[in-house]
């Protein structure tokens, strides 16, 4: 059994996105928020909209937020386009055992962003990697409810976030959803230390 050290309980976390007009960068500022604020937990916010893709970054994370605007019901095409490229890492299984979560945000309550989530959690699928949904129950460590607007969309497979018009306002992202966001990141860096530890007891 390998000796666990400070150094091996640290886990890094990096959120993957695409944005348009910067209201999706928002919620990802949002998400590293949450992750750094949990001991032993470092997040890295990095722009996939185009190449050079930083994958050293990404071989190295222990678990991968992917978010983007929802399109027309999916995902945005600077998305797309960093999916496709992820092929020679496909081929060789590089994000195996990563974990994984997704997030997007959209002009409309609904927009259909159910089904950017899927697609998100279907390319993290197909990369090997292990999801983490939303938790939208009370808090079992402290026996606590969630705050008042958290996960207001009672989504599940991921954070939905709400942005009207095309910039950011202090209204847009609206603080219930960048809130969320915050508890969402604090999440993943949890189940992440949980799976780092498992996975380093072996």
């Amino acid at each position: 059994m390998r000796r666990m050290t400070a150094a091996s309980m640290m886990v890094s976390v990096v959120v993957a996105f695409h944005s348009v007009n910067g209201r999706t960068a928002v919620i990802a500022e949002a998400i590293r928020a949450g992750v750094d604020s949990e001991e032993a937990a470092l997040a890295t916010v990095v722009d996939v909209s185009s190449p050079p893709h930083p994958w050293a970054t990404l071989h190295a994370a222990d678990a991968i937020v992917f978010g983007c605007p929802t399109h027309f019901g999916n995902v945005s095409a600077g998305m797309k386009a960093f999916h496709d490229a992820t092929l020679p890492l496909w081929r060789q299984m590089r994000w195996r055992d990563k974990l994984a979560a997704g997030f997007t945000c959209g002009s409309a309550p609904s927009g259909d962003k159910q089904s950017t989530l899927l697609a998100l959690a279907v390319f993290a699928a197909q990369q090997g990697m292990v999801w983490i949904g939303m938790d939208y129950m009370e808090d079992v460590r402290t026996g606590r409810g969630k705050p008042e607007g958290y996960n207001r969309h009672g989504s599940g497979m991921g954070l939905m976030a709400d942005a009207e018009g095309d910039t950011v306002t202090e209204t847009s992202p609206p603080a219930t959803d960048r809130m969320t966001a915050r508890l969402f990141g604090k999440r993943i860096a949890c189940a992440t230390r949980r799976w780092v530890r498992g996975r380093d007891s072996r």
